[in-house]
């Protein structure tokens, strides 16, 4: 804060909106059986079709100042593309360097936005768009080169927005932060002893036991995991919510994994510019999915500590 209060220029802020295409996929697909699963393959014969549309939109924010800018970036995809158990900066660190390379004296600043249902996987890929990835263990495509890809991608986005952002006027600068109360996924006792066994086999290393294997596998693990962890309780969770308004411009922030719904609903919000949407802000709580996704089952559904009407109450 004391370096940033003397770094103090005279700014002007403008917005734009960019887009990247072909590099978030909607991972929850309804299967030919009518049963819904989260990362079902690639090219999985028994997809039918995802469950939604995902947002391909790149919200840009740039603050110049005499000799240099910033530019902050919003977009919603997980950063889960590398693969394996070593310390990266995923898609967005090669967004944030591609950025900085091509824009002089220019610094970048990446915000994920609400990717609770979306990731990198296209299970319909074509051409060479599985160049350079492996297959992991839970049925999901990665690679380091597939990771510089999208972070190239999102940059295009951002480049497309640069020059021709909206200058707006900033008379304010405000922040606010609420606390509200959300219901836990509490598990039925009747399911508890199954939780508790499957919950015990995967503690043990003994998945191989069970009947799954990929994304199931972990699907399933989840969903016991979630059981378990709530066998007695709390009733409910205090989350914080935050957000800081820049003039006509806001950023939301959510403490956890939003679906794209809640990103959707938050961009439209009557009287502001831009919104952008942020997730794990302040607090890292898990998924917020949307209300249909608790009946219609996956992973996220499964695994998230708080009652359906989670995503809803959020927007």
């Amino acid at each position: 804060a004391q370096l940033a209060l003397a770094d103090l220029k005279t700014a002007k802020m403008g917005y734009g909106i960019g887009d990247a295409p072909n590099i978030a996929f909607v991972r929850r697909f309804r299967m030919k059986d009518g049963s819904v699963r989260t990362n079902p393959g690639v090219d999985n014969p028994d997809i039918l079709h995802p469950i939604g549309d995902v947002d391909e939109r790149v919200n840009v924010l740039r603050f110049d100042r005499e000799g240099d800018s910033l530019v902050l970036v919003n977009f919603g995809n997980h950063p889960d593309v590398v693969g394996g158990t070593k310390i990266s900066a995923d898609w967005p660190g090669f967004l944030r360097s591609t950025v900085e390379k091509v824009l002089d004296n220019t610094k970048c600043i990446f915000f994920n936005g609400a990717q609770g249902d979306v990731n990198h996987v296209n299970v319909h890929p074509r051409g060479g768009y599985l160049n350079d990835m492996f297959m992991d263990f839970d049925d999901v495509a990665r690679g380091y080169k597939h990771a510089q890809y999208m972070g190239r991608v999102v940059a295009g986005g951002v480049l497309q927005a640069y020059d021709k952002v909206k200058y707006v006027d900033v008379d304010s600068i405000r922040f606010a932060q609420k606390f509200i109360d959300v219901p836990a996924n509490l598990p039925n006792a009747s399911e508890l002893p199954e939780a508790k066994r499957i919950n015990d086999l995967h503690n043990a290393g003994k998945d191989h036991e069970l009947p799954y294997s990929g994304m199931m596998l972990t699907t399933v693990v989840a969903d016991a995991a979630r059981k378990v962890r709530l066998e007695h309780g709390p009733a409910s969770f205090r989350m914080p919510l935050s957000a800081i308004a820049i003039g006509p411009v806001a950023m939301f922030g959510i403490p956890g994994e939003p679906f794209t719904g809640v990103g959707r609903a938050l961009k439209e919000a009557e009287g502001w510019e831009l919104v952008l949407p942020t997730c794990n802000t302040n607090a890292r709580e898990g998924y917020f999915p949307m209300m249909e996704c608790y009946e219609e089952g996956g992973y996220e559904a499964g695994s998230s500590n708080f009652k359906a009407g989670v995503a809803e109450l959020l927007i």
